[in-house]
């Protein structure tokens, strides 16, 4: 009886947490997953941290050329922002995803010997569905650095229009 009594409490438990109104945040921890409803995600970086002073960032560049960064520490931008991705890089861009076959790529790039080395992922989503590569070694295959040089590039170009500053603590 008493088993079935904690089951039922647990059960209670979830179904009421799942119910609970979801609050929509323009969280600054949080990027969007989409810019507009016909909008989808090409590419995005993710930069973690480690011991040292590393940029802590995402960036996501949708199909449109929309994109978004949120700058968490280390960074020059911090906060979230706003801004647009050229015509002539986004072409770079997708060419260099479909000639160096980006999507076909491992989906993980990491030296289970190394503690602490910059690490971070990719988002694409071309031609296939979303994978994410995740990259913490120093010498990933070559088209895939290619791709995260050209990547960063793009990020550090564009010209950012801070949103939210009021809540980018």
């Amino acid at each position: 009886m008493k088993n079935y009594s904690s089951f039922l409490i647990i059960i209670a438990f979830a179904i009421s947490s799942s119910c609970a109104p979801h609050k929509h945040q323009n969280a600054p921890n949080k990027i969007s997953t989409t810019s507009e409803p016909t909008d989808s995600l090409l590419t995005s970086i993710e930069r973690g941290a480690c011991f040292g002073a590393c940029p802590e960032y995402q960036a996501n560049i949708y199909k449109s050329g929309f994109a978004e960064y949120f700058g968490r520490k280390n960074v020059k931008n911090l906060g979230y922002f706003i801004g647009k991705v050229p015509k002539e890089q986004m072409q770079e861009l997708l060419e260099l995803i479909r000639t160096n076959k980006i999507e076909e790529l491992d989906s993980n790039y990491v030296n289970k010997h190394l503690a602490d080395y910059p690490s971070y992922s990719i988002r694409i989503a071309d031609k296939k569905p979303r994978r994410m590569i995740q990259v913490m070694e120093p010498n990933p295959p070559a088209q895939l650095s290619a791709f995260t040089s050209l990547l960063d590039r793009i990020v550090s170009q564009i010209e950012w229009t801070r949103m939210n500053p009021t809540n980018d603590r």
